[in-house]
């Protein structure tokens, strides 16, 4: 039976229902509002959806129906100008590491101080400008302009850079730390990538805490799509100027701390109105002109049918956000082609096109 075939079935089980049952049954033993009985027998356009063919019960699909028609949907009222102390990223204010994960509390201790002493050190402007050798030079362009997980590779190994740094007695770890402006990266405690640190232009706050691996800590970067975003966007950062506009910001979006900041939508499948809270967060301003950019890395990997529902909801609040000079917009940074039209406009891969004005579907 295909769906069509089951809305009709469920509609007339439905009407059937509601014209053999005595209402006061429908009031009192089954909790029918009268509003819901009402409005379900004038109502013309009730579609029943749900993907399990095999619940027909009609009482069911009613309670389905009058939850539906009491959900009260999030209303845009506007936009507002908001100081340094209102703003709802606080992520970066909660992070938190558990000592004893992983079974050795005295090195995890090691690596917090270790971890702390670093983030002083960049806080401070410590890394500054530093004379490297030749050889300094060769073994830090090994390692620049590269993904996190590019440095495991065999032929760029952790263990090869390493090797090369000890035949030429070279401190890694220092040289690292003296260039940290540079390759906006330092590990820490060994070359297993464990923990790293990003120093990203125009990021809402610097440095950035990455770890594919570590799982002691929480309220960082974790995701591989998220942390792959952020080296393709450092590489064309160290590489390109961004031109066009006054300023522009970014930040990342933690769902179980920044609440505040989400697209509200309608989940068809669920059939109740949710928060979507995408990876990152942009702002740009040129003249007169502003636009917020939501991006999610991983937005294609899931469901792209619900996918399709935070675009709609997103599309809502542009439309009822007419007349501002603000624009609004949700990307997918994914490198596949997506059948679905509408995900494909709003699917990008290169770091450019994150800046382009002309692209559509973009600023």
């Amino acid at each position: 039976m295909n769906l069509l075939e089951w809305q009709i079935v469920i509609l007339k089980k439905i009407k059937n229902y509601l014209k053999t049952t005595p209402q006061t049954l429908l009031l009192a033993r089954d909790g029918i509002a009268f509003e819901t009985i009402s409005r379900i027998k004038n109502e013309n356009k009730i579609e029943p959806f749900d993907g399990r063919e095999n619940d027909f019960s009609p009482l069911l699909q009613i309670h389905k129906i009058e939850y539906h028609f009491n959900l009260r949907p999030k209303i845009f009222k506007g936009f507002k100008e908001i100081d340094e102390k209102e703003i709802e990223i606080k992520h970066f204010k909660n992070m938190m590491i558990n000592l004893n994960l992983g079974g050795n509390r005295e090195q995890t201790e090691q690596e917090l101080k270790n971890l702390e002493s670093a983030i002083a050190q960049i806080l401070r402007g410590s890394f500054g400008n530093v004379e490297f050798s030749e050889t300094e030079k060769k073994l830090l362009n090994s390692i620049r302009n590269r993904t996190f997980d590019e440095l495991k590779t065999d032929e760029i190994s952790f263990e090869s850079i390493e090797k090369f740094a000890k035949e030429n007695e070279i401190d890694l770890k220092t040289l690292i730390a003296a260039n940290f402006g540079t390759i906006s990266k330092q590990y820490l405690g060994n070359l297993n990538p464990v923990v790293c640190l990003k120093n990203l232009q125009s990021h809402y706050y610097n440095p950035i805490i990455l770890s594919t691996e570590n799982q002691k800590y929480k309220h960082i970067i974790k995701v591989p799509s998220e942390i792959n975003f952020l080296d393709m966007l450092e590489y064309y950062l160290n590489n390109n100027e961004v031109a066009g506009f006054d300023w522009w910001y970014f930040s990342k979006i933690d769902d179980s701390l920044d609440e505040n900041i989400f697209i509200p939508y309608y989940d068809s499948h669920k059939q109740e109105y949710r928060k979507f809270r995408p990876d990152f967060i942009f702002w740009f301003k040129k003249g007169e002109k502003y636009w917020i950019k939501f991006v999610d890395p991983k937005g294609l990997q899931l469901a792209q049918d619900i996918t399709v529902c935070k675009v709609k909801g997103l599309e809502k609040i542009k439309t009822e956000s007419k007349g501002y000079k603000i624009k609004l917009s949700l990307l997918f940074h994914n490198q596949n082609n997506i059948i679905n039209k509408t995900l494909e406009k709003l699917r990008f891969w290169e770091i450019e096109e994150l800046f382009n004005e002309n692209k559509q579907g973009k600023i």
